[in-house]
C-alpha cells in the first residue's frame, strides 16, 4: 500500500501517526481484516489514538478509512496503474507522454531541496567508498549511478538487492563511507536495515524517495525527493534518472579538472587496447 494515500492537503502527521501509516502500508493484507481494537493492540497504541489518526487523515471513522483503503488498493497493482495512466493520457501520443514526464519533473523540482542536493554532492566527494542499494526497477538506477561515478575514479560498490547476502558487505562499511539507498513508496526491508545500521557503524546515508515526510524508522542524513506519479498511476523512472544525472554532473563540476582527467585516461586506455577489445 502506498503511504501517499494518507496525504491530505497540508496535513502534518505526528511521529506516532507516521509510524502507524508505515505499519499499515507495510502490512496491508493483515490490516484489511483487523478491527480498530486489534489494530491498536498491534501498533501498541490506544483505540483513542487510532481514532484521532483516522479523523486527522480526513475520515469520519475507522470503517470509512478501511473501505477507502480497500478501494485504493484495487488500483495499485502494476496492471491497474498502467491502465489508469493510459486512460489519463489524452490521445496516447508520444507528445502526451512526454508532457506528463515534464509535469513530473516540475513537481520534483518544486519539492527538491537545493541544500540537500549540495549536501549529497559533498557527501559523495567526501566518502572513501560509496555503497549503492536498489531493488527491482531501482537496481537499474543504482547500476547506472555506479557506472558514472566509477568513471570519475570514485570507489563504488553495488549492494545485493535482497536476502542475507547484504550482510557480507554491510560488515565492511565504515564511518568513512556513504550508503545511498533508493526507496520510493515501499522501502525494502534491506534498505531499512542499511539506514538504521548507520547508528552503530557511523557511515553517511542518502535516501532517494517519493515520500515527503521523514519516517522515524528510516533515518537518513540526506533525503532527496522525486515525484513519480500518483498512487494509482504507472510510476515513471524519468525523474529518478534525472536526479541521478544531476548528481553525476554536479559531482563532475565540483571535481573540476580531476573528472576530465579520469575520463581522458579511460579514453587512452581504450585506444591502446582497441585491437584486442574493440569498442
Amino acid at each position: 500500500m502506498n503511504p501517499d494515500f494518507f496525504t491530505n492537503g497540508n496535513t502534518v502527521y505526528t511521529p506516532t501517526e507516521q509510524r502507524m501509516i508505515d505499519s499499515i502500508c507495510q502490512n496491508y493484507t493483515d490490516f484489511s481484516y483487523l478491527t480498530i481494537g486489534q489494530l491498536a493492540a498491534q501498533l501498541g497504541v490506544s483505540e483513542a489514538t487510532v481514532s484521532r489518526f483516522v479523523r486527522h487523515a480526513g475520515y469520519s471513522d475507522f470503517k470509512e478509512m478501511r473501505a477507502a483503503l480497500l478501494s485504493a488498493h484495487a488500483s495499485e497493482t502494476p496492471a491497474g496503474k498502467l491502465s489508469q495512466t493510459l486512460q489519463e493520457t489524452k490521445s496516447g501520443s508520444v507528445a502526451d507522454i512526454f508532457t506528463r514526464q515534464q509535469q513530473y519533473l516540475q513537481k520534483t523540482l518544486l519539492y527538491l531541496d537545493d541544500a540537500q542536493m549540495e549536501a549529497a554532492v559533498s557527501a559523495v566527494l567526501g566518502a572513501k567508498n560509496i555503497y549503492l542499494y536498489g531493488k527491482g526497477a531501482s537496481a537499474g538506477l543504482a547500476q547506472i549511478f555506479a557506472f558514472r561515478l566509477n568513471r570519475f575514479g570514485i570507489a563504488v560498490h553495488l549492494l545485493p538487492s535482497g536476502g542475507s547476502e547484504i550482510f557480507e558487505q554491510l560488515v565492511n562499511i565504515t564511518a568513512d563511507d556513504l550508503v545511498i539507498v533508493f526507496g520510493f513508496q515501499k522501502t525494502p526491508r534491506e534498505a531499512a536495515v542499511l539506514l538504521n545500521h548507520k547508528k552503530e557503524a557511523g557511515y553517511g546515508t542518502i535516501l532517494i524517495t517519493s515520500r515527503l515526510y521523514q519516517e522515524e524508522n528510516l533515518p537518513a542524513d540526506i533525503r532527496l525527493f522525486v515525484y513519480r506519479g500518483e498512487n494509482q498511476e504507472y510510476h515513471s523512472m524519468t525523474t529518478a534518472m534525472t536526479l541521478v544525472d544531476a548528481l553525476v554532473l554536479l559531482t563532475a563540476q565540483r571535481m573540476e579538472g580531476a573528472s576530465f582527467e579520469k575520463l581522458s585516461r579511460l579514453y587512452r586506455l581504450k585506444e591502446k587496447y582497441r585491437h584486442d577489445i574493440p569498442r
